[in-house]
């Protein structure tokens, strides 16, 4: 819902001018379109149901023609539900994207909007998984919902370019930038996979360097599809049509644009291998100046450009060579397979191939409460170093010695109760994410906590190991975005 502007009372209308501007577009765009259709039908690579569909495509797209309107009209002040707009960052052929801020906290947002409704229903059945999936390389997605008709995702506001922005402007980079930037992206790729989500759009422009050489992924909600059976996966593209494609042909795997039926994990591997060649050349893989070309090059002709002899090392050329097979039976099958193969050829090659490990402090007098926080801790995410300590002074005392990354306090305490004990720890921690743990759940109580400088609250009766594997990466990204 859009809230009021203070400054505005109601949206622009559309004006005269704009309407015979609108109309004259149409005839344009429907004349354009119909040659279009033409020069691709005479191609051959396409049959009439399929030129068909795509001619559907975007007659559904014009006819949400007025929804676009309205979201384009956004300014600032102007509010999607309870997140109020700062600026627009950007506006493509999918989606515009905008800076906001969450009314009451003031914590930073990138509040994406679709612009094909018709993707609606596949968008929320995809992001309750999304939403679920929470990995140090996987931009956070916090909410959905829809505006005008048109799905938004609330998520996770990145500053650093994505990696084609990156190559545009300061051209290819070499082998150890990049295939430190493919490792982390294999393993957040990992992460999905487990819980059976494949991104099916892997490229430069959808992962983001997020600075001090981390980078993201973004938009694994927007094409991704829960791995299942042929007959799972074709009741699926219903959704968005059958026979359509999905994904960006030059990153795609050759299956995938064959149908995406067929489509799976390994596809995604597959795509990871195509931008790893464009971070390291530059170019495209696939040969063709035109889409109906770099279609029959890559299902059919499979001309492909070879990767430069000088652009990586024998053992990470061999990891790459099998991550682009074109029989997907000659990939690696997991990505579990790959990290591994890709990390022992960096170890050889000298390279430093550990992740940062992340380090909790549970502050629990407890000893039943502290056994399963640290039971269910590991069960979210068995790599965490975590420290204990049973009063508050203790805790106070283990953080200045270790500076763990986040902070799990409970209100009451040997030496401490309330949320005097929240305002003790952060008189003493000023920087240190805290996430009070308690067996209270009043409201009050919990907004209080958060006044005093908590990050979040969680009741005991609603632990669990995915509710804490969640809050360990919100509770980080967001931290990290209000430092910013």
């Amino acid at each position: 819902m859009i809230g009021p502007n203070p400054n505005r009372s109601t949206f622009v209308p559309i004006h005269r001018n704009q309407s015979d501007r609108l109309a004259r577009t149409s005839c344009n765009i429907s004349d354009k379109l119909q040659l279009s259709l033409q020069r691709l039908e005479a191609t051959g690579a396409f049959d009439s149901g399929q030129i068909r569909l795509i001619e559907e495509e975007y007659a559904a797209l014009w006819n949400s023609e007025d929804s676009f309107h309205h979201i384009s009209l956004l300014q600032p002040g102007d509010q999607i539900e309870h997140f109020v707009i700062d600026q627009l960052l950007g506006c493509g052929g999918e989606a515009h994207v905008f800076r906001a801020h969450e009314s009451g906290t003031g914590k930073v947002f990138a509040i994406k909007v679709l612009h094909n409704a018709r993707t609606s229903e596949r968008f929320h059945r995809e992001m309750k998984m999304v939403q679920q999936v929470a990995h140090p390389n996987i931009v956070t997605a916090y909410e959905v919902g829809t505006i005008h008709g048109m799905p938004y995702i609330a998520m996770e506001l990145m500053q650093g370019p994505d990696l084609n922005a990156l190559i545009a402007d300061s051209g290819p980079i070499d082998w150890r930038q990049s295939s430190a930037f493919v490792l982390q992206i294999v393993r957040a790729l990992a992460h999905a996979h487990c819980r059976e989500l494949v991104h099916r759009d892997i490229k430069p422009g959808n992962i983001i360097l997020n600075g001090g050489g981390q980078v993201k992924l973004v938009d694994l909600g927007l094409a991704s599809m829960r791995i299942g059976s042929y007959e799972e996966e074709t009741r699926s593209i219903n959704l968005t049509g059958k026979a359509q494609i999905a994904g960006t042909l030059p990153y795609m795997a050759p299956e995938q644009a064959k149908s995406l039926s067929k489509a799976d994990l390994r596809s995604d591997i597959y795509s990871l291998g195509a931008t790893w060649f464009y971070l390291l050349t530059g170019k495209i893989r696939v040969r063709g100046k035109t889409f109906s070309r770099q279609y029959r090059n890559l299902v059919a002709k499979r001309r492909f450009r070879d990767m430069p002899a000088d652009s990586l090392p024998p053992n990470l050329h061999q990891v790459f060579s099998k991550m682009v097979a074109y029989d997907r039976r000659q990939r690696y099958q997991s990505c579990l397979a790959l990290e591994q193969d890709l990390e022992r050829a960096l170890e050889d090659l000298g390279q430093n191939v550990t992740s940062h490990q992340l380090s909790v402090l549970i502050v629990e007098d407890s000893q039943s409460d502290m056994l399963l926080a640290v039971e269910l801790l590991k069960m979210a995410n068995d790599s965490l170093m975590i420290h204990q300590a049973t009063s508050l002074s203790e805790g106070i005392k283990i953080q200045a010695e270790h500076h763990v990354d986040l902070v799990f306090l409970d209100l009451t305490l040997p030496d401490s109760a309330g949320v005097a004990t929240v305002e003790q720890f952060r008189a003493q921690h000023g920087e240190v994410p805290i996430v009070v743990l308690t067996g209270l759940s009043d409201e009050q109580v919990a907004e209080a906590c958060v006044s005093a400088g908590a990050t979040d609250f969680i009741s005991k009766d609603d632990l669990t190991a995915h509710k804490l594997e969640r809050v360990i990466f919100v509770t980080f990204s967001r931290h990290a975005s209000l430092d910013e």
